[in-house]
């Protein structure tokens, strides 16, 4: 993660380009994590750990990526379909709206799941 912005392949040479929507994901699974390690040894430490490092990139794909305007198709831009096709880039990805919406809500103590 590169400034808390998940790049589009954290193997490959860094060349600048990222996926909001593997974030939207990772913030949302992370968000998970943090519950589920409350009642573990190093549960409250862990757990803080998990939630702040979701936050962070909830915080960092919001400012780069989210748009919050009605006439657009999508929240959550700079999603990428295709790795190797600079066509498929940047796009407004509907599950990366749904991880969003996820996240936010289990930030709020509420939980979705369809699962």
């Amino acid at each position: 993660i590169h400034d808390w912005l998940p790049v589009i392949d954290f193997r490959a040479q860094q060349d600048g380009r990222f996926d909001s929507t593997a974030g939207m994901l990772i913030a949302s699974a992370l968000l998970e994590l943090s519950e589920a390690v409350k009642g573990e040894p190093l549960g409250s430490f862990e757990s803080d750990f998990y939630r702040d490092a979701a936050v962070r990139i909830l915080k960092a794909c919001d400012e780069k990526f989210d748009h919050w305007d009605v006439d657009q198709d999508g929240i959550v831009w700079g999603g990428s379909l295709r790795y190797h096709d600079d066509r498929m880039a940047g796009a407004a990805i509907i599950y990366g709206d749904y991880f969003l919406t996820e996240a936010v809500l289990k930030l709020n103590g509420k939980y979705l799941s369809v699962w």
